[in-house]
């Protein structure tokens, strides 16, 4: 719905090392008050952001917008962005953070994986578009310095 589906993947791909994810976050828990807080490294320095689990829902006037297509967008009570299937709040939390981080949900709708990559953890993140039957000599050798 937001257009953000590359925060969601560089999320994704940094869910494959759980210690990574567990890592944004300040506490796995609410602080009691449902408050979370979050670390982004924004502009290269580590900053916390504090959200509530509050999240847009769509309304019940829902049901008279459709997308240019004529698909429904959801059904009053549903999130309007990122949503979990069972009982996780990660991604929605992490996803509202961003959000704050960049002063709106609309300020993040397209963007790309890498610069979100190092928006999240810190680390330098790296894009490299090919020409037709280029080769990058040592391209293995940096994805493999990167691992470690």
């Amino acid at each position: 719905m937001l257009g953000d589906c590359y925060f969601v993947a560089a999320l994704a791909t940094l869910a494959e090392w759980p210690e990574r994810v567990k890592k944004i976050f300040v506490s796995e828990k609410s602080n009691g008050q449902g408050l979370y807080g979050v670390n982004l490294y924004i502009d290269g320095y580590m900053q916390t952001y504090w959200v509530d689990d509050f999240f847009p829902v769509f309304n019940n006037e829902v049901a008279s917008v459709r997308k240019a297509n004529g698909e429904k967008l959801g059904e009053p009570g549903e999130p309007i962005f990122s949503a979990a299937t069972g009982n996780e709040l990660w991604v929605a939390v992490a996803e509202k953070a961003y959000a704050k981080a960049h002063k709106g949900y609309v300020i993040i709708a397209g963007g790309s994986c890498g610069p979100t990559l190092r928006d999240l953890c810190g680390a330098p993140a790296y894009t490299h578009c090919w020409e037709k039957n280029e080769m990058v000599y040592g391209l293995w050798d940096k994805i493999v310095e990167g691992e470690e």
